[in-house]
């Protein structure tokens, strides 16, 4: 048998426990939405006026507005310069997936190649965006590069011929250490990457190139990168004689 003790509520206590019960939802509400924001990185569409989307690592909330009023001459300075980059760093894609190792954890290879590209471009006030070549970059690292690379044309065979001394293999650095050699024919936008010898030998590569590039469109850097692929030197432009 079971007994019921109840008893009829006053009007002012009724009230008070709505109020109650209404606050305890509340308060409900926000330790869920605590709880649930490990979960938030599922989310990448857009809820009310909030968009959801990952980038670099990072959760990022955008907030939608009416209309982007943000169009300075300078701002489409930056987005013709970025647009370039970004085109030129899926040209240099083989070599850019090994040649930025020790770039911040937030960045991809990819992006990692676009800042190092966007540093040799310019654009004008026509918004027409050139590059430095000789200035570019497609590596980057703090391994030490190696000294007198010399790169030669056979235009009769159609080969390059690399060539230098055996390097100095300090702090950092190791005698397996290798040497890359990216070609880029810059009128068909194609490059190859090749593995020219290591850091304790004196190198003598021959390079062949695909039958459709113009050899005189071929231009040429170098990087170094560690046996284990964990380390890179910042690139260097190597004139072609």
């Amino acid at each position: 048998m079971k007994n019921n003790f109840s008893k009829a509520l006053a009007p002012e206590e009724k009230e008070d426990k709505a109020k109650t019960r209404q606050e305890a939802r509340k308060l409900c509400a926000v330790i869920l939405a605590i709880f649930k924001m490990p979960f938030m990185h599922r989310l990448t569409q857009s809820m009310a006026e909030n968009t959801y989307v990952r980038s670099r690592g990072k959760n990022i909330i955008k907030t939608k507005i009416a209309e982007n009023t943000s169009n300075t001459l300078e701002q489409q300075k930056v987005r013709a310069r970025m647009k370039l980059a970004e085109f030129l760093s899926r040209v240099f894609y083989t070599p850019a997936q090994v040649a930025f190792p020790q770039r911040r954890r937030d960045l991809t290879a990819l992006n990692a190649c676009v800042q190092a590209i966007m540093r040799a471009i310019t654009v004008n006030d026509d918004l027409e965006a050139t590059v430095d070549y000789t200035t570019m970059q497609i590596a980057k690292g703090n391994l030490a590069m190696l000294d007198d690379i010399s790169i030669t044309l056979d235009a009769e065979s159609r080969t390059f011929t690399v060539s230098y001394p055996a390097g100095d293999y300090g702090y950092g650095s190791e005698p397996t250490d290798t040497l890359q050699i990216v070609l880029f024919e810059q009128e068909l936008m194609r490059c190859k990457m090749f593995e020219a010898g290591t850091r304790g030998e004196d190198g003598n590569a021959i390079l062949n190139i695909p039958t459709k590039w113009n050899p005189e469109e071929v231009l040429a850097y170098a990087f170094m990168l560690s046996a284990n692929k964990r380390k890179a030197s910042n690139s260097e432009y190597i004139a072609i004689s």
